[in-house]
């Protein structure tokens, strides 16, 4: 494969061999700022996509384990003495560090901890908290709602004001990540043992009968009859027959069904678009990454095939920490692998970012790449 220079608006190496960048960027004012390393001093600050300090480098960490899109960014996570506080973008003390973990704030609140053991909370930009008593938060915010439990044991979901907007009536005995979620205005909800649907209210929208369920998307929500996987609609409807032995969740307008060990991807209208593929991946862009005998190539909305297939694109081994990341289009680049023999001849695994071309638009040299954010990505 044809493999391109790095280009000047694709800076994967920062531009100072003293500086390097995290993989989470900040917006400010529409620029972009980077969580930075001084490589001199040891010390962590936030950086432009110029090569400019924004908030100078006296930190001993910055930033949160999350991405910066969708949050307000009104006040940076800084790190001293392994305690989360916050600055604001002059670098002014707004929040002392005094959190064991904190995250951006995302419609005026930050979720924070005080150890690896303690019930977490939420914080507004003046370090009050969300809950004070009666509560325990139990989850992450989507809707503005967050699911809690108070001292009867019983599950409700508090706003983003800290009151209660579902009175806590549901027993929950397993807490699952991926369930209680508001999705596209319903939340799964589990009631002796079968999954069913609720809305804001905490009114059943549709009934508890399925023996495993995943968040509505694009209007629609893979459930379980039987031991068999298929799509329902929001009035509860079939609209696609539980004939399926696994299904991944509707993105971007398609979802995926497998039947006998091949996975198929299916439209908005419950069209099978494209032949079966050993692994499919969602569409990004555009384009939707398959997988047949360890070659993995890309097709397009209609099932066309839009990059033919290679050995180079993945390792294949789904070890690495970034593997839901690879070969998910993100502003025209998508992170791939080559396993071609390096200078020493070591067939190693190295990765790069390829265009929708499928050429490498960035050299596969790296060992730990993420994708772009702005024109600068983390390697």
């Amino acid at each position: 494969m044809h493999i391109k220079a790095i280009s000047t608006v694709m800076i994967v190496i920062f531009l100072s061999s003293c500086v390097s960048l995290s993989s989470y960027g900040y917006k400010e004012s529409n620029e972009l700022w980077y969580p930075a390393k001084d490589e001199v001093t040891g010390k962590f600050g936030y950086i432009s996509s110029s090569g400019e300090w924004k908030i100078p480098p006296e930190y001993d960490d910055v930033g949160a384990k999350t991405n910066y899109s969708g949050h307000d960014m009104t006040l940076l996570p800084i790190w001293k003495d392994r305690k989360v506080g916050y600055v604001d973008s002059d670098n002014n003390m707004i929040i002392e560090p005094q959190y064991a973990s904190g995250t951006y704030f995302y419609d005026g609140l930050s979720k924070v901890t005080w150890g690896d053991d303690a019930e977490l909370n939420y914080i507004d930009e003046s370090n009050n908290l969300l809950v004070t008593a009666n509560a325990k938060i139990k989850g992450d915010f989507s809707e503005n709602l967050v699911l809690a439990t108070d001292e009867s044991g019983l599950y409700g979901y508090i706003s983003t004001n800290g009151e209660w907007v579902i009175e806590p009536k549901f027993r929950i005995e397993v807490l699952y990540n991926q369930y209680y979620m508001f999705k596209d205005s319903y939340a799964t909800m589990i009631h002796q043992g079968k999954f069913g649907y609720i809305d804001r209210t905490g009114k059943w929208k549709i009934e508890p009968l399925y023996d495993d369920a995943k968040s509505f998307a694009n209007n629609y929500a893979a459930v379980k009859i039987d031991g068999k996987w298929g799509y329902i609609n929001k009035d509860g409807s079939l609209a696609l027959s539980a004939i399926y032995d696994n299904i991944q969740s509707f993105s971007n307008g398609f979802g995926a069904v497998c039947y006998e060990c091949k996975w198929f991807i299916v439209n908005s209208n419950m069209e099978i678009i494209c032949d079966g593929y050993d692994q499919v991946k969602p569409f990004s862009d555009g384009l939707a990454a398959v997988r047949n005998n360890r070659k993995w190539g890309f097709i397009d909305t209609e099932g066309n095939i839009a990059i033919d297939f290679s050995t180079e694109y993945s390792d294949d081994t789904g070890r690495f920490s970034f593997d839901d990341t690879m070969l998910i289009f993100n502003d025209g680049l998508a992170i791939a692998c080559s396993n071609l023999k390096n200078a020493d001849g070591y067939a190693g695994n190295y990765y790069g970012y390829i265009n929708k071309s499928g050429e490498w638009e960035i050299a596969p040299i790296y060992t730990f790449p993420r994708p772009f954010i702005g024109n600068l990505a983390f390697v």
